[in-house]
């Protein structure tokens, strides 16, 4: 059992990637853990097959991992859905998360106490990443638990259906405010899964 770091970076930077192994390995440091292995990707937080990102989670399976350090819980995944995946499988492992952002009280934390504080946070605490595009999108409708958003190439004709409750997470509205909602969003192509609309925030 033993203290990793997994780091990520989007676009390649390696200073960025150093600052924040300095800055995680000093954390370690204080508090007498020794680190037994870093873990780094260069890829978006949307791609789940990242080499390391997959490797780490391999480690945990194999109970290799009592702690993980990360600069952020962005740096893990920006996918919702795989950041509830993860805390499900760190927690079965008993695996606990440490990391250097601002939001102290999550020091020590559970992954899922981590996915449930992200949940809660607005589309402001939001940072987006080089090579990240905002576009403007129009909730059309709803459509029982999905809004059906009209953007770029989605027409009236094509919508993209996506989980309202992503929306209202990261807006603060109200599901019956949702229809007729004009927001930005960053869209990103997910190779298995298509379109992926992320990180919404009001005009």
């Amino acid at each position: 059992m033993s203290t990793v770091i997994y780091l990520r970076t989007a676009d390649g930077s390696h200073n960025d990637l150093e600052r924040a192994e300095e800055a995680c390995r000093a954390l370690a440091a204080r508090r007498g853990w020794d680190v037994a292995h870093v873990y780094r990707d260069v890829a978006s937080g949307m791609d789940n097959h990242r080499p390391d990102y997959v490797r780490v989670q391999e480690a945990i399976e194999g109970g290799e991992v009592t702690r993980l350090i990360t600069a952020s819980p962005e740096m893990l995944t920006r996918d919702h859905a795989e950041r509830r995946r993860l805390a499900q499988l760190a927690d079965e492992h008993g695996v606990k998360l440490y990391g250097v952002w601002g939001d102290m009280s999550l020091m020590g934390a559970s992954l899922t106490d981590v996915d449930a504080a992200m949940g809660g946070r607005v589309a402001v605490k939001h940072v987006d990443e080089p090579g990240d595009e905002r576009v403007e999108v129009w909730v059309m409708l709803l459509f029982g638990d999905s809004a059906e958003l009209v953007f770029g190439n989605r027409t009236s004709e094509n919508p993209l259906r996506v989980p309202a409750a992503d929306i209202v997470r990261d807006t603060g509205l109200a599901k019956e405010d949702l229809p007729g909602a004009r927001l930005t969003a960053v869209v990103t192509e997910d190779p298995e899964h298509g379109q992926r609309v992320t990180a919404y925030r009001r005009l």
